[in-house]
């Protein structure tokens, strides 16, 4: 965690500065191979009667710099980089889709593997167009673990971003038509050998949402309960992809709440949150 902060020449000293798991604040220079870039994204006006999730990173870095909840939860920040918040432009699409793809395609060059807050799917092709710009050379896999496969057809395919029920078509547009583009899966043990053996050779994408926990686990997206999964499953699901050549993951869907009841809530989705950091720490540089 950031030291805390004294006020020139006066006796106040402020508390420290809130970042994901107490790490230190850096930018591009900060950030090498053996990084993990943490940032947020200060949006969710396609997500489709998601309101509020916009402050999904604000609240994981609340939650995981409180020291009660990293001597806890075991929350560790070696390696981690907070960048902060992507810069956005929630009412112009097209120029949203733009400053996010630039500014991953930049952090993807550091060689640093990234983690996203994301409150909004809808935004996630866009960030999909900045790693493949970083990285003409490679062929991008995605892996969609929820419960939704927003395959809605596309009108206006002008921009990378519009509704959410719309994303996994865009994504498989922007990724072409191969079997290992966009693997989605509804349950964690879905994901199978055959699975694993095809997006060995390639690059890989981890997108995790919320919606794939049960009622008890909090306020998140639409449910299905028999399809539901324990924080504990998805983590050691997580855990599992250590093999695959995984550089850059997402949480989305979280949906928090503000009141400090609403911390523990938010613990199961922040859990999951520190176990792809993690992930990401074993990965594969490419």
């Amino acid at each position: 965690m950031i030291d805390s902060i004294r006020v020139w020449d006066t006796d106040t000293v402020l508390r420290p500065v809130a970042t994901f798991f107490g790490a230190k604040v850096g930018g591009l220079e900060d950030l090498g191979p053996e990084s993990v870039a943490c940032c947020g994204i200060f949006c969710d006006h396609f997500s489709e009667g998601e309101p509020g999730a916009r402050f999904l990173a604000r609240q994981f870095r609340y939650c995981s710099s409180d020291p009660w909840f990293q001597n806890s939860l075991g929350f560790n920040a070696e390696h981690l980089i907070d960048v902060g918040d992507l810069n956005v432009y929630p009412l112009e699409p097209e120029r949203l889709s733009s400053s996010l793809r630039e500014q991953v395609a930049r952090l993807v060059r550091t060689r640093a593997s990234i983690l996203f807050a994301n409150p909004d799917f809808s935004l996630t092709p866009a960030l999909i167009a900045g790693i493949l710009e970083a990285k003409s050379d490679k062929q991008i896999s995605v892996i969609r673990v929820s419960q939704r496969k927003d395959l809605e057809a596309v009108q206006d395919t002008s921009s990378l971003i519009g509704r959410r029920s719309q994303t996994g078509t865009r994504l498989s547009q922007l990724l072409g038509d191969r079997p290992d583009s966009l693997i989605w899966v509804q349950k964690c043990e879905d994901l199978t050998d055959e699975h694993y053996e095809m997006l060995k050779g390639g690059t890989c994408f981890l997108s995790v949402d919320a919606d794939i926990l049960g009622p008890a686990y909090g306020v998140t997206s639409a449910y299905s309960g028999a399809k539901s999964q324990r924080t504990q499953d998805v983590i050691a699901f997580i855990q599992s992809l250590k093999q695959l050549p995984i550089i850059a993951a997402e949480f989305t869907g979280h949906r928090p709440g503000f009141e400090l009841r609403d911390r523990a809530v938010t613990t199961h989705s922040l859990s999951i949150f520190s176990a792809l950091a993690e992930l990401l720490k074993q990965g594969e540089r490419n």
